[in-house]
């Protein structure tokens, strides 16, 4: 497995923890430990080039070998991470001021919801 220079793991409260010469299995592994998995890791930044959601289920998966790299990767890369400004009032939801929105290139998709909701990436949206 590749060895990156650097992966930051950024937490819910924004924190950014840095690990230096490791392998994106190394720091999923201790992000789903604890004690850092109380602190609820959301993303892990993997050099200039990959943004990944930190969705735990997902990690646990690949990492007990029930999914593959590529399907991981497929599922949890994004764009950024992105908060709404204000309540946003869709046809069959309302989505509170500062949730947790996934941006994947123009499509922002709401992050740990029980169902699907997706809208265009606009003015409504700040990064994390």
């Amino acid at each position: 497995m590749v060895r990156f220079s650097v992966i930051k793991v950024v937490l819910l409260d924004n924190t950014v923890l840095q690990y230096n010469n490791k392998t994106l299995l190394e720091v999923a592994k201790e992000c789903l430990s604890y004690p850092l998995v109380n602190h609820n890791p959301i993303l892990l930044k993997v050099g200039e080039d990959y943004n990944l959601y930190f969705n735990t289920s997902l990690f646990k998966d690949w990492v007990n070998k029930q999914i593959d790299l590529e399907e991981l990767l497929d599922q949890v890369k994004v764009t950024n991470l992105l908060r709404n400004k204000e309540t946003i009032h869709l046809k069959d939801a309302t989505i509170d001021e500062e949730s947790l929105w996934l941006q994947k290139d123009n499509l922002c998709i709401l992050a740990d919801s029980d169902e699907f909701v997706s809208v265009q990436l606009d003015d409504r949206f700040k990064p994390f």
